[in-house]
């Protein structure tokens, strides 16, 4: 009898939100009201927006005629999750939606009657179409770059900088032509050459628009534009949108751009409720406009009877302030990770009720993750900022596909450096199962058994057997490679198959590879993903999984949008592309983890305990002007202010920078509701910054009784390190040193080797001052004993050595050094050293 599973819905959290006076009048103001409203953080607008929503619906509205409309993909998911698990009906359309995603609904259609389907270039897609466009415009220039930038043209960061300046144009109501009557009035060679560059691509856009049947490929930045046209350029269509809903209702309106307030104009809503606050904007860097938004909401207030709410009343209580102040980077993250966990294991605080958030992802984010997994704490991140095609899980797949379909093809799978580098890489991974001893081994006998005169390169060797199913190669006698081949021939039977997508050769590969013991590998990792008792194992089996599932979404994408594509071409552009791609992913239940996060990423979202890490002067705040070599933002500048002059819009820029910073530390606090834990280092070449240093002075002069000074976590190997430090620093006065020497004296006594001054470097005498004749007294019974009896030797002998490679592995080159006051070892000798090392290697 078949095993018989019963899913069950995670049972929904407990709703204790008292609403305020001022929030129950909001929440049920007539149906056709149309209100402002605004509030500092933790004055429970989002909860007052769901509860607007379901008051609406209790009260008749179809709830797919009440449109919410947000800044980002997570909060729509959250408002339209929270709205649906409490509401006792259902609807036909997403309730929450981003901009773009009621933008692309609106382009759509728009376009139903002409028979085109709009296609939306992701970030990474239009990243690579600029590049193409770029390195064709710097063979003849047609775009007149001045000559000091023709080298940069065909660079990743200047076909970025491109796109951010025309990117902010259009989010400005600008086009081309517009761009080079300001480029004049500038005089900006720069802005011309950019314009030109512009208007040449637009042209090259839609002819590739044309080779495209039935596609319409539109850039992001350009969506929400398309949009606005299509309502304004035709009031029978718009009429027909403005017949569809009934309600906005906006949350975070200050993260919006300008055209997002012209898309808004548009759609002139019969009722709305917009929820903001010009403080609370973090999205400035991608385009948002806090500073004009007051006015924009005068203008639109004009002829209409608004009603405005200000919310002032804060509903979290004052959080707990504890501060670290650490030696380092590892203490502050070890300092961290034990804190949480004490706080997990003493007052029961579940893990998904913590978070640590940073200003910006890195390698300290890096090395905090790093120590809550080595204190056993489940954390949750979000992707990296590598681009798929560089993932090293996916990276195998990929160039399997590629051989398997040129197995199929005239044209033999290129020798080239970097496909060489691939194919190696492809054998020392999963899917190839040799490790770096079998591969060396193999090459061995490649060399062994190749004709004399034969200089084919080993890796090129390797490449051929993968590639020529027909030959079974005569250098793998113990048929290393046999798992790999059929892999390549499973891969190569199906894109022989012309009704084969890409989606389907990649799957078959996913699906049909084995390790080097046999197993499926896909269910390998769902059993290290589901059993694993290691959260480094889990985790990383997490990772694996889930760009094993990016990777099948894309391709089922492309597949979607292009169906008579060659598969070739995905992969081609998967690996053109340098950026992250956006893709829209089913995630699973990750149970309770510690939330890893940037505050650009927490908005909207609150926890118990909140660590606001790298509090570091220079890094947080970080008060450098984002200036570009293409001055995107000196264009912002220029129509926020409405001024020309360059000196007073670097003033403005300076001051919008400051009051960024100040608004994203804000932001990162109001995101705790029990306790704030502020962490810095302090040391030599780096100090806290005014943040943490105003945070805790202003606390200790208020005389808080919430203030609470975390002293750091040492290891072992850390605190002996600083009581030694201590001993020998002539500084240190005598009863200290005492003291030191009798903790030092006690943690020897444990069975701390480090804390035994005889074992400290220099503490022992030189044993002798023979010549160096080590080799008379070896013991060759065993490499290891071998191995050994070198590495105390040379110890002995007061010489320097270190491995080119691993010790583990027993093969390599031993360097010793001999000081030149020391007698020089016989020829001899290391004659001996260097055969006994052969031998090892053999």
């Amino acid at each position: 009898m078949a095993n018989e599973l019963e899913l069950l819905r995670r049972p929904a959290r407990d709703r204790d939100f008292i609403f305020t006076p001022a929030q129950l009048e909001i929440i049920e103001e007539d149906l056709d009201a149309r209100l402002f409203i605004s509030g500092p953080p933790g004055s429970g607008k989002s909860e007052t927006v769901i509860e607007r929503c379901l008051h609406l619906i209790r009260e008749g509205i179809d709830p797919t005629r009440l449109l919410i409309l947000t800044f980002g993909r997570d909060h729509a998911d959250f408002l339209r999750d929270e709205i649906a698990t409490r509401a006792n009906t259902v609807a036909r359309e997403p309730l929450a939606r981003t901009f773009s995603a009621f933008a692309f609904s609106i382009v759509r259609m728009s376009l139903a009657k002409t028979g085109l389907e709009p296609i939306l270039l992701s970030g990474a897609e239009q990243d690579q179409l600029f590049r193409d466009f770029l390195a064709f415009d710097a063979k003849e220039n047609k775009s007149g770059w001045p000559d000091a930038m023709r080298n940069a043209l065909t660079t990743r960061g200047f076909a970025k900088e491109l796109r951010d300046l025309i990117s902010r144009a259009k989010e400005w109501g600008l086009d081309h032509q517009s761009l080079a009557q300001l480029a004049g009035e500038m005089k900006d060679d720069l802005w011309i050459a950019a314009a030109k560059f512009w208007s040449d691509f637009e042209s090259y856009a839609e002819r590739d628009h044309a080779s495209q049947a039935g596609k319409l490929r539109i850039d992001p930045s350009e969506l929400i534009n398309r949009a606005v046209r299509a309502l304004t350029d035709d009031p029978h269509f718009a009429q027909e949108v403005h017949g569809l809903f009934d309600v906005v209702i906006i949350d975070h309106f200050e993260e919006s751009d300008p055209s997002h307030r012209r898309l808004l104009t548009a759609l002139a809503p019969k009722a709305f409720a917009i929820f903001h606050d010009e403080a609370s904007a973090v999205s400035r860097f991608r385009g948002a406009d806090p500073e004009g938004l007051e006015a924009f909401l005068d203008r639109f207030a004009d002829r209409k009877d608004v009603k405005r709410y200000t919310l002032t009343h804060v509903l979290r209580p004052s959080p707990i302030k504890r501060f670290i102040e650490a030696d380092s980077v590892a203490d502050e993250s070890d300092s961290i990770a034990t804190h949480l966990r004490s706080l997990h294991l003493r007052e029961s605080i579940p893990w998904s009720e913590m978070a640590i958030l940073v200003r910006s992802p890195g390698d300290h984010l890096a090395a905090i993750r790093r120590a809550l997994i080595h204190a056993g704490i489940p954390v949750n991140q979000e992707s990296g900022t590598t681009s798929l095609a560089d993932n090293p899980v996916i990276r195998p797949i990929l160039l399997i596909a590629e051989i398997a379909l040129s197995l199929n093809s005239q044209e033999k799978f290129p020798a080239t450096a970097q496909n060489l580098d691939a194919v190696e890489e492809l054998l020392l991974s999963e899917f190839g199962g040799l490790d770096p001893l079998e591969l060396r081994r193999i090459r061995n006998e490649i060399n062994r058994s190749r004709e004399e005169g034969d200089l084919t390169p080993a890796r090129e060797i390797l490449l051929h057997s993968l590639t020529d199913q027909e030959v079974i190669p005569d250098f793998d006698s113990e048929n290393r490679l046999a798992q790999l081949r059929t892999l390549i021939r499973i891969a190569g039977d199906l894109a022989r198959n012309k009704e084969n997508k890409i989606s389907e050769i990649l799957w078959g590969i996913w699906s049909s590879a084995k390790d080097r013991d046999g197993r499926v590998i896909a269910e390998k990792w769902r059993e290290r993903a589901i059993f694993s008792h290691s959260l480094y194992e889990s985790g990383a089996a997490d990772r694996d999984l889930d760009a094993m599932v990016e990777l099948f979404e894309m391709a089922k994408r492309h597949v979607k949008r292009f169906p008579d594509a060659y598969p070739g071409k995905f992969i081609r552009e998967l690996r053109k592309t340098q950026i992250l791609g956006d893709v829209i992913l089913p995630l699973g239940d990750r149970g309770e983890r510690v939330t890893l996060s940037t505050v650009h990423s927490a908005k909207g979202k609150e926890w118990r305990i909140v660590v606001i890490a790298g509090l570091q002067e220079g890094r947080w705040p970080n008060l450098t002007l984002r200036g570009t070599l293409l001055g995107s933002e000196r264009l912002v500048d220029i129509h926020r202010y409405d001024n020309r002059v360059r000196a007073e819009l670097t003033a403005f820029a300076a001051d919008s920078v400051a009051e960024d910073e100040a608004r994203l530390f804000e932001i990162a606090k109001s995101r705790a509701k029990d306790q704030i834990i502020f962490t810095a280092v302090s040391r030599d070449d780096d100090e806290p910054s005014s943040y943490f240093e105003s945070e805790r002075g202003r606390a200790r002069e208020r005389n808080e009784d919430s203030i609470e000074e975390i002293t750091p976590f040492l290891g072992a190997t850390a605190q002996i390190a600083r009581l030694r430090r201590e001993i020998i620093d002539s500084s240190t006065p005598p009863a200290r040193k005492e003291e030191v020497a009798a903790l030092l004296k006690t943690l020897a006594e444990e069975g701390f080797a480090d804390a035994d001054a005889r074992n400290w470097l220099g503490a022992r005498k030189r044993t002798t001052d023979e010549p160096f004749s080590l080799l008379r007294k070896i013991d060759l019974s065993g490499p290891g004993t071998l191995l050994i009896s070198i590495l105390v030797g040379c110890i002995k002998q007061g010489s320097s050595m270190r491995f080119a490679h691993s010790i583990d592995s027993f093969h390599g080159t031993l360097i010793i050094h001999v000081p030149s006051r020391r007698p020089r070892p016989s020829s001899n000798s290391l004659s001996v050293v260097s055969s006994s090392l052969v031998a090892l290697t053999e």
